[in-house]
């Protein structure tokens, strides 16, 4: 009998995990570091976002007066992914994408 309620609490565990497991998600290529003038492909994924047009923001990370931002829009396909391309920027020292729940995704630009 002990073993039906070790099973039912893994199912259990499992079912209030799941909708953690497709959450929002940013990706970056090259990643690590990109230099001034490369093309950087910004995609992104989220099944429930499926065939709507998001918004990614690209900013230097720099605070107040010194920040700079440029959106990147991006239409999602059937399925939640799409992708954009961006020129790094050989002015700033990193580059930060972020939008739409993602984990931030930083980086440094040479």
């Amino acid at each position: 009998m002990n073993s039906h309620w070790n099973r039912a609490l893994v199912a259990l565990t499992f079912a209030m995990l799941a909708p953690l497991s497709v959450a929002q998600v940013i990706t970056v290529t090259p990643s690590g570091s990109v230099t001034g003038g490369d093309s950087v492909a910004v995609g992104f994924a989220d099944p429930k976002l499926a065939g709507q047009t998001i918004t990614i923001f690209v900013s230097n990370g720099e605070p107040g007066p010194f920040h700079e931002e440029v959106p990147l829009v991006i239409k999602l396909d059937g399925d939640g992914k799409g992708s954009t391309s961006w020129i790094a920027d050989g002015s700033w020292d990193q580059a930060v994408f972020s939008g739409e729940g993602a984990a931030r995704v930083s980086v440094v630009v040479n």
